[in-house]
């Protein structure tokens, strides 16, 4: 199963000009219930779940420029 996520990003908000970014997740991420934590001026955009698992926390970050996923896994929260 891949998971996918399709997201309205605001360009321009004075001329409210927005695109479509398609996130591609690994399968890992399925059943996540996932959440922005923040935005960088380097064009990416963190997403992390919105509650705590036993398992590792992962957060993922989505390079709006490249078009890229990456992933950092905390195996101890």
């Amino acid at each position: 199963m891949v998971v996918v996520l399709d997201c309205w990003v605001v360009e321009d908000a004075e001329r409210e000009e927005c695109s479509m970014h398609t996130f591609h997740f690994p399968v890992y991420a399925t059943g996540l219930d996932l959440k922005v934590m923040d935005t960088f001026s380097t064009g990416e955009i963190c997403l992390v779940p919105n509650k705590l698992s036993g398992g590792p926390f992962r957060l993922f970050y989505y390079n709006l420029e490249k078009k890229s996923m990456s992933c950092v896994t905390i195996e101890e929260v």
